[in-house]
């Protein structure tokens, strides 16, 4: 895409859709080798989703995302789907994948440079009409004779009918100039095709295509680049949602060309897509930029107030106290939880509600100098309770997630209720079989139920909660002196993170390896696995990075304090360790603050 670009947006066309299409069609008349029909089914269906389907585990990896596909890149994925398929599952020759590679490839191709001008678009997309049939019991019949002959036919209730008719009505409904923009880059989306192929299909041609030859001899090697950029409002939505998902989850960067899309979007009058802004406010929160997060944030949520969607005030409200949160501001992300508390029991959403008290439970147990003035009801008579951020507050916000959760079937918080209870007993060095116990349901819930979902997002919740379950079951074998056991729990989680592609459960483990190697006195190995993560943590946010720095500088106050009594050390050791204080005040995390305190105490007995 050049600086001169022109984005146009559509309800559901764009030239890759028309391509899509045409294959369809040739499915539909039995133009292609049925044998091919599983990677042929699959490679629409991930060109209409526009998510590869290369890695069956969503691992947060931005190249799984299909964005502006080209003609190129749909026949190199039906090639290498076909050759998978034919070598595991046919067991084909050579020259006989080769054959069905040549015959759909060009089956495609001659029936997209039939398609001469703006009326055979037309024609094509209305001839397309014939493809559908309303699913009824009057229409069973003539849909199962139709499986049994040479020709399809797609029920609109299907995925591809709902496909096919969303193209026919978003045509039929497309503005005039609108559509001569389609046909313009339909033709620019055609030329930008392998030139071998493009030649191919010019000589076999019957009409009068001197113009189509003409232009194609002027084309360097290089790919041409279009200055007309077509995309639907349904592609741009699902885009923009799965790149908040990799944002939230996995912190991954946007992809160039969904950035640049994202730049052209501003050029538009109408047609802005609130999710746009929700993407930015989250980049914005991984570079640390406050402002810039505030102001995006607040864009997305005046939009979805504006279009009436009151209801997601109180998820407006949760993420105002994560973005709080996330730069230290911490009266007010209690301020701004509070409300969302209240918001969210008003609109009787109980999902939110349990979910924002376990945010609250998680946020507080590392500050016990907050308070919650005006927190949630566990009873559901009455309308205030009022916490005092002691002990006393955990216990009742522990309680109320074990009722509402078990009463509304969330097995997910359910399962972090028993991982936030092992917690808080290992903080009061409760009995230890109480502590397996809840320890040993979380593990159950996370596993059976986890493995019972059915969205991805869903399973990826419990594989967290697992995850996170066995960080902490590796935290009390190491506390117990149990160090086979505790790296165990580490590696489980550490493979689990792998799968996951997940930077931030990555680095806390690996983390957690380094310290568990330097409790075994493998110094040399413990810092060396402490130092390869800088890399990573250098490439993502500020606030990961803070994390590690600090806990490399833990490691290296305890070598000096434990292994070298030389003065010069010593007072190296102390510039060391005012520096980490410093560090850590900005940090949320009571275990590391309380470690500061307890190298100070070994350093000043040493001292004296």
């Amino acid at each position: 895409m050049s600086a001169e670009t022109k984005l146009i947006l559509t309800p559901a066309l764009s030239p890759s859709k028309l391509s899509l299409l045409s294959l369809i069609a040739a499915y539909c008349a039995v133009l292609l080798p049925s044998r091919q029909n599983p990677p042929l089914l699959a490679t629409i269906v991930e060109f209409i989703n526009l998510v590869s389907s290369k890695d069956q585990q969503d691992n947060g990896d931005s190249n799984r995302v299909i964005i502006l596909p080209t003609l190129d890149d749909l026949l190199l994925h039906l090639s290498n789907a076909i050759k998978q398929h034919s070598i595991y599952k046919l067991k084909l020759s050579k020259d006989l994948i080769l054959k069905d590679i040549e015959l759909i490839e060009s089956v495609l191709l001659n029936s997209l440079w039939s398609i001469e001008n703006l009326d055979d678009l037309h024609e094509f997309i209305t001839k397309s009409k014939s493809l559908l049939i309303e699913d009824n019991s009057r229409n069973r019949k003539k849909l199962y004779l139709s499986s049994n002959k040479n020709s399809k036919i797609l029920t609109k209730s299907s995925f591809l009918g709902k496909f096919v008719n969303n193209i026919i009505i978003s045509f039929e409904y497309l503005e005039f100039d609108k559509t001569m923009y389609l046909w313009k880059s339909f033709k620019e989306y055609r030329l930008n095709c392998n030139k071998n192929f493009t030649e191919r299909i010019l000589e076999s041609q019957s009409y009068d295509n001197k113009i189509e030859k003409l232009i194609l001899s002027t084309l360097p090697n290089q790919q041409y680049k279009p200055d007309l950029l077509i995309i639907s409002q349904i592609d741009l939505s699902n885009l923009l949602d799965y790149q908040i998902h990799l944002l939230e989850a996995y912190g991954t960067p946007t992809p160039p060309n969904l950035t640049k899309i994202l730049s052209l979007m501003t050029q538009l009058e109408s047609g802005t897509l609130p999710s746009i802004y929700y993407i930015k406010y989250l980049e914005c929160l991984k570079n640390g930029d406050y402002e810039a997060s505030f102001e995006n944030l607040h864009r997305y949520f005046d939009y979805m107030m504006s279009n009436k969607q009151k209801i997601l005030y109180h998820y407006a409200l949760l993420s105002l106290a994560t973005l709080h949160a996330s730069f230290g501001s911490d009266e007010e992300a209690i301020r701004s939880i509070e409300e969302a508390i209240l918001v969210a029991r008003e609109n009787k959403d109980l999902n939110c509600l349990n979910y924002l008290l376990t945010w609250v439970f998680n946020f507080i147990k590392d500050k016990p100098h907050l308070s919650l003035a005006n927190s949630t009801n566990t009873d559901n008579s009455s309308n205030s309770m009022d916490f005092e951020g002691d002990y006393s507050d955990n216990i009742k916000i522990l309680n109320f997630l074990k009722i509402k959760t078990k009463e509304h079937k969330n097995y997910q918080l359910q399962s972090i209720y028993y991982q936030f209870k092992a917690f808080q007993q290992i903080v009061d060095g409760d009995d230890l079989n109480k502590i397996l116990e809840n320890l040993l349901l979380s593990n159950y819930l996370s596993l059976n139920y986890g493995n019972m979902s059915i969205s991805n997002n869903e399973s990826d919740e419990f594989l967290t909660t697992f995850i996170k379950n066995c960080q902490l079951q590796s935290s009390l074998w190491l506390r117990l002196g149990e160090l086979p056991l505790s790296e165990v729990y580490l590696d489980i989680a550490l493979d689990l993170c792998s799968l996951k592609h997940n930077i931030f459960e990555e680095v806390s483990i690996m983390i957690r390896k380094s310290y568990l190697e330097f409790y075994k006195k493998n110094y040399e190995k413990s810092f060396k696995i402490i130092n390869s993560l800088e890399s990573k943590v250098l490439n993502n946010n500020n606030a990961l990075f803070k994390i590690w720095e600090s806990r490399r500088l833990v490691l290296i106050i305890r070598y000096y304090l434990i292994t070298d009594n030389d003065r010069k050390n010593f007072v190296n050791c102390n510039l060391i360790l005012n520096k980490l204080k410093r560090q850590v005040e900005d940090l949320n995390d009571l275990e590391l603050k309380m470690e500061v305190q307890s190298l100070e105490k070994m350093s000043d007995r040493l001292g004296s």
